[in-house]
């Protein structure tokens, strides 16, 4: 079992007028199960997950949370008028031993812990948690533009990297809650035909001044 905790992110939700009501679904094969609903985890879930706007914190998960989470974001607006939204995320869980450390690259060039001390990054403020591989960037300027990726790697076997995923700063950047995982695929789709479509190259950003990159450490060989 991972002790890191691991968020998967709702590309569902989007600050807007009207209230949101939230659904999670698990699917596993042929198998989906309700996981969150009528502002609640299910048994198996409440124990071990936390929610939010953004989306849900598992403390811990182990192989078994392998497969496509999907979250359901219907808003209710004046009048009864309704818009869903629909994001997906496909998570593949794989234990690494010993724990594997993650390292964060913007445009192929490795981000120091202080980025004060790097001409390429003085003028971004992050910081990168070397316990969990958080990447957290707070303001995010128009300095933060670029295609980051993270790398895992141990003493044992040889580094891993992630999928690349593009930012593009600009004065209407919110809070992008993005996860990357090494040696698997994140696809995070939106439904709908008056939605934008957004996969694994882009980052959403529906709340102003933060960005955080969340890695999901795998095995490494």
């Amino acid at each position: 079992m991972r002790r890191t905790p691991i968020e998967i992110p709702c590309a569902a939700y989007v600050t807007q007028s009207g209230t949101p009501s939230f659904e999670w679904k698990f699917e596993k094969g042929s198998s989906i199960v309700l996981l969150y609903y009528d502002s609640k985890f299910t048994d198996p879930y409440k124990d071990r997950a936390q929610f939010t706007l953004m989306g849900i914190r598992f403390t811990s998960v182990t192989r078994k949370d392998t497969g496509k989470y999907i979250c359901e974001v219907l808003w209710t607006g004046t009048g009864g008028s309704g818009q869903l939204r629909k994001s997906e995320v496909d998570l593949i869980v794989q234990d690494g031993s010993p724990p594997p450390t993650c390292q964060w690259y913007r445009d192929n060039v490795l981000m120091p812990s202080n980025p004060k001390i790097n001409e390429k990054f003085r003028n971004s403020c992050y910081a990168i948690d070397p316990k969990t591989g958080v990447l957290t960037n707070e303001p995010v300027t128009s300095f933060d533009t670029g295609d980051y990726f993270c790398e895992a790697q141990n003493n044992v076997g040889t580094a891993q990297k992630s999928e690349a995923i593009h930012l593009e700063a600009s004065k209407e950047m919110g809070t992008c809650r993005a996860c990357v995982w090494v040696r698997a695929h994140v696809r995070t789709r939106l439904f709908g035909s008056h939605l934008q479509a957004y996969n694994s190259q882009c980052c959403h950003c529906p709340f102003p001044g933060l960005l955080q990159l969340l890695p999901v450490l795998a095995a490494i060989d």
